[in-house]
């Protein structure tokens, strides 16, 4: 597995690239006829310039994600077969 680099964009486009992949992501599970019933719950974004440490959060935040797409409650079942 390829090792994890930061977004080098700006923060509305980070966020833009995350709702995106959020989106992307749902609409496969209900193509696909998964429930949704077991979900993650994440605070919301964090503003830029009152958060100490944000590259820390960041990561944070990036791998609950990541967690959460490869358990059996996000994935879905090709993406293995895409990395």
């Amino acid at each position: 597995m390829k090792t994890s680099q930061p977004l080098n964009v700006s923060l509305q486009l980070a966020k833009k690239i995350i709702k995106a992949c959020c989106v992307l992501h749902n609409y496969v599970c209900m193509r696909d006829g998964y429930a949704f019933h077991h979900t993650l719950s994440i605070k919301g974004l964090v503003d830029i310039n009152n958060t100490p440490s944000l590259h820390k959060y960041g990561w944070t935040v990036r791998d609950e994600y990541a967690n959460y797409f490869i358990s059996p409650a996000g994935a879905v079942p090709w993406q293995d077969s895409k990395i």
